[in-house]
């Protein structure tokens, strides 16, 4: 096997396995030991509309963007002490191919690199 393709589907493989589990009732950090955020505090849009919606239609609104799971922790831990609405926004549902040029490929904020590979594989 070709080195560069073996690399591409090494990659494919990761990027699968670094993600939240947002089937339990708490969201934890990488290790499974700190709790970040309970579900009612997650957000996962499937759309650009959605997101407008939640910002706008949220008073007192504290937004942290959660990503696969491998920042530091305290990036994601919501603040349970303060007066603000505190969300966890996962882009997970929101992400995939736009558009593409003769130069550019457009994918929405929460494509992976295994949406991109599998794009240009094609």
């Amino acid at each position: 096997m070709d080195i560069t393709k073996k690399l591409t589907f090494d990659l494919m493989d990761i990027t699968k396995k670094l993600t939240f589990d947002f089937t339990t009732e708490a969201i934890y950090n990488w290790s499974g030991v700190k709790l970040l955020a309970y579900k009612e505090q997650l957000f996962l849009p499937n759309s650009e509309k959605d997101i407008l919606d939640l910002i706008i239609n949220t008073e007192n609104l504290k937004l942290r963007m959660i990503g696969s799971g491998l920042s530091y922790e305290s990036l994601n831990k919501l603040d349970e002490s303060s007066e603000h609405n505190h969300i966890l926004l996962s882009l997970e549902n929101y992400h995939g191919f736009i558009s593409e040029t003769e130069d550019t490929i457009t994918f929405r904020a929460g494509s992976t690199l295994n949406d991109l590979f599998t794009h240009l594989s094609k």
